[in-house]
Formats: C-alpha cells, structure tokens, sequence
C-alpha cells in the first residue's frame, strides 16, 4: 500500500491522518475511517474502500494507491466529488488516478 504525495483530507480526517496511517499499517481495525484509492493495472479509476477491507488477508494492498481519507461514508463521497471535480477542471476529463499520478509527477 503506498499514499500519494498530497493526500486528499476531509477536515476530520486531518485531525487524525498520523493516527489513521499507524492504524492502516498496523492492521487495526478503524470503523468509521474510509480511503479513496487507485487500483494499478486496472482502469484508473478512483474508488471508495472502508479501511477494514485492508484487514482481509486475500486483498491486493500492494496494488492500490491511497488518494484520499475521510472520516464516514459521506464525507468520503464528497472528497470524492472534490477530487473528480479538481481532475475535471484541470484536465477537461475525469480521468482522475491519470491526473493525481500527472500532478505527483510534477510535484504539485
């Protein structure tokens, strides 16, 4: 499991992003935390996942990327809005994993 560079937070989850990454790589269980992620190999999109998937010993952690982190379900549907918003206007497309990777690449 790797994170991208500038992290997108919803403002609990600021709050708590240290705690929330000691957790995810500890396996603990975090009931209320949810990631917004990009699956390698597949199409880039971006998708929601509850972090207690991450505790499922069958599930590809090496293969997804954490974009976002938000604190309940519906703050991670409007962080998810943000991100494909933020791609949409810079690119024209919601291509969004393609922008986070273009923009961790130029170092924004």
């Amino acid at each position: 499991m790797r994170y991208f560079k500038n992290l997108y937070l919803t403002e609990r989850a600021k709050e708590k992003k240290e705690t929330i990454i000691r957790k995810l790589e500890d396996n603990s269980i975090q009931f209320s935390v949810y990631l917004l992620l990009c699956r390698e190999g597949e199409r880039m999109s971006l998708e929601i996942c509850h972090a207690g998937m991450f505790l499922q010993t069958w599930y590809p952690r090496e293969q997804v990327k954490i974009a976002g982190m938000a604190v309940g379900y519906e703050e991670a549907l409007e962080l998810l809005v943000e991100i494909v918003e933020d791609a949409y206007q810079n690119t024209g497309n919601a291509d969004v994993c393609s922008y986070l990777k273009a923009r961790e690449e130029q170092g924004e």
